[in-house]
């Protein structure tokens, strides 16, 4: 007797996906909402792994706990309701301008 499967489990933490996109255009959001400048792809690219309370003061240029967590609250922001998710799969739902 054979039993079907009820669950399935994704993982989607950048071993199947790639996410770096989704992650840098929510820090893009949080760090143009704080009129700051976008760092680069480079300096991006190095926050997708690391907590973003660990890399987001040395973006936005401050160890000061509440600037971190006000950028932090900022790149969880969604636009219509939708996250920023682009990924592997070429889906880019939410993101205000598609063109970049």
């Amino acid at each position: 007797m054979s039993s079907a499967a009820t669950t399935i489990l994704f993982d989607l933490d950048g071993t199947l996906t790639d996410n770096f996109e989704g992650i840098a255009n929510c820090i893009r959001h949080a760090l143009a909402r704080m009129d700051l400048p976008d760092p680069g792809t480079d300096a991006l690219r190095a926050c997708v792994g690391p907590p973003l309370r660990e890399t987001l003061p040395r973006l936005i240029g401050s160890d000061d706990a509440t600037t971190t967590e006000r950028a932090l609250a900022l790149s969880n922001q969604t636009t219509d309701g939708v996250v920023y998710a682009p990924s592997a799969f070429g889906t880019t739902a939410g993101r205000p301008d598609s063109s970049t």
